[in-house]
């Protein structure tokens, strides 16, 4: 598997809506920093312009586990479902 092989839309979204979630009080540079990207690309992110990497998601689940769970699911190939 390539690093840089994007979820799909569904995953993506569930993943940006908890980073988004997780997100509180940081600017959206505060949070690119945090996740290793720039700021522009989070918030491509965020508002779901871009799908999100699986390299990404593997910096964020680093600091948020609780996205794991979804990536778990992708890369399982099991039904996505939201999960809060």
């Amino acid at each position: 598997m390539s690093d840089m092989r994007s979820m799909n839309d569904d995953v993506s979204r569930q993943v940006a809506a908890k980073l988004v979630e997780r997100q509180g009080g940081r600017t959206d540079a505060e949070m690119a920093a945090l996740l290793g990207c720039g700021r522009v690309y989070y918030w491509q992110i965020k508002r779901g312009v871009r799908r999100i990497s699986y390299e990404m998601a593997k910096r964020a689940a680093q600091d948020f586990p609780e996205i794991l769970p979804i990536i778990l699911r992708d890369l399982t190939g099991e039904p996505t479902a939201v999960i809060s």
